[in-house]
């Protein structure tokens, strides 16, 4: 599964950045959710992240469509057929227990880190921030904001 380590270990890279990333954390959970779900779930029910349930077994698209990534797959050719089956199979059972392990860690519906994404200096120049990202942001983090929050708006 050395394709999808490599996702975790940009997830990995980007908390223990030295600079500022945290703009980048939601975008880059998603992706790697939505990622993790496409190897194993049929691609119509990967549509809303937060309401994805890796028990339902009727969203699972068969064995022999599982993607464990290009170098498995070539190993996989050589294999048993039941050897094929079993390694599928506890591919598709790690990909659940990733999928769980960072539901339970990171809330993508969280309202703090999809205002965060917008405080990233190249959201604002490229136009790409919502224009109550601030107000947003200072809503759920009121500690956050010693100035007025119009002093704060008119600067965003």
């Amino acid at each position: 599964m050395e394709f999808v380590l490599d996702e975790f270990n940009g997830l990995n890279v980007l908390f223990q950045a030295n600079e500022f990333k945290l703009h980048r954390l939601l975008p880059e959970v998603k992706g790697v959710l939505c990622m993790l779900c496409l190897n194993f779930m049929r691609r119509s029910e990967v549509h809303s992240l937060k309401e994805i349930n890796v028990e339902d077994r009727t969203k699972w698209i068969p064995l022999s469509e599982i993607y464990p990534g290009i170098l498995a797959s070539e190993t996989i050719k050589i294999m048993l057929p039941h050897e094929n089956e079993s390694f599928l199979s506890r591919c598709r059972d790690w990909c659940k227990e990733a999928v769980r392990q960072v539901q339970s860690r990171i809330d993508i519906d969280d309202r703090i880190l999809a205002a965060i994404q917008n405080i990233h200096h190249l959201a604002i120049i490229e136009g790409t921030a919502t224009l109550d990202a601030a107000a947003s942001l200072f809503a759920n983090l009121p500690t956050l904001c010693k100035a007025s929050l119009q002093t704060l708006d008119q600067q965003w």
